[in-house]
């Protein structure tokens, strides 16, 4: 008798265990359908600012055309990786925070940029 329940109990741990991932999967679905959804319409009012700065002259229609076939690819890449933060691996090392450069500071580097203070000239 205690041999039954003892199997009954590993059997009915062993299936609630194999629930646990297709509810996982689930909600992995809907985050990209939510996401999917969201990316799209970012897409779509990007190429309308990009036609508008053709429109105004602010850029060519070749340079228009290739920053729209970069934002196409990079939505591709991030539809390929769920729309996870950092491509899917995390988020890892990038420019810093509030987009700050090395070492912190803005405009990057240690000896240089363009907020670099500026040497002033010396009187005479």
């Amino acid at each position: 008798m205690k041999n039954k329940r003892w199997v009954v109990g590993f059997l009915v741990i062993a299936l609630a265990l194999m629930a646990i991932p297709v509810g996982f999967a689930a909600a992995e679905n809907d985050r990209v359908k939510d996401f999917d959804a969201l990316h799209q319409q970012m897409l779509a009012i990007h190429k309308q600012m990009l036609q508008k700065h053709v429109e105004y002259g602010d850029m060519t229609p070749e340079q228009a055309a290739a920053m729209e076939k970069r934002m196409t690819e990079r939505y591709e890449y991030m539809k390929k990786n769920e729309f996870k933060p950092g491509g899917g691996h995390g988020f890892g090392p990038g420019m810093g925070h509030m987009g700050a450069g090395k070492m912190g500071r803005p405009g990057g580097g240690c000896c240089g940029g363009a907020n670099a203070p500026q040497q002033q000239p010396t009187l005479q």
